[in-house]
């Protein structure tokens, strides 16, 4: 039924003009080994599952700006640092944002901040410290924090 559901939404998605308003977007994200795809609810899930891969850095991050209203990325097992994060902070429509066993530290925390209807946050196996929690405060809206091994 799932399925069906997201096939239906899927169609009515292309038929509206969702994917070619915004297939540059997406072709730059798919440019550099992510998928982007629109969720049923609105909004857009962006993934790069490149473990053991050199594609995405920080500067791929820049791709997802001109999508907007990203709701979930999965940057798990990437090259970000905490750098890249300045390219997420206007995303204020991400929900799920997933960056363990990332190059991230407490520097770059300050950039999500202002992601205030984040809800779910995985920073396993990340360079933080207990500083990083002070910024992580603003996120009202967040009801999962993985921070095992940082």
């Amino acid at each position: 039924m799932h399925r069906l559901l997201f096939g239906i939404s899927f169609i009515s998605m292309l038929a509206s003009g969702v994917f070619a308003e915004n297939s540059a977007a997406v072709e730059s994200i798919k440019e550099v080994g992510g998928l982007a795809l629109p969720m049923p609810g609105g909004g857009w899930e962006v993934e790069f599952h490149l473990r053991g891969r050199d594609v995405t850095t920080d500067d791929s991050l820049k791709r997802l700006v001109p999508l907007g209203d990203v709701v979930s990325i999965n940057l798990r097992d990437t090259r970000i640092t905490s750098s890249g994060l300045v390219h997420l902070k206007n995303l204020t429509s991400l929900r799920r944002l997933h960056l363990e066993r990332t190059r991230i530290d407490d520097s770059g925390i300050v950039h999500l901040s202002g992601l205030t209807e984040l809800e779910y946050l995985n920073l396993y196996g990340t360079a933080l410290s207990d500083r990083a929690l002070d910024h992580l405060l603003e996120l009202k809206n967040l009801r999962q924090l993985y921070l095992w091994q940082t």
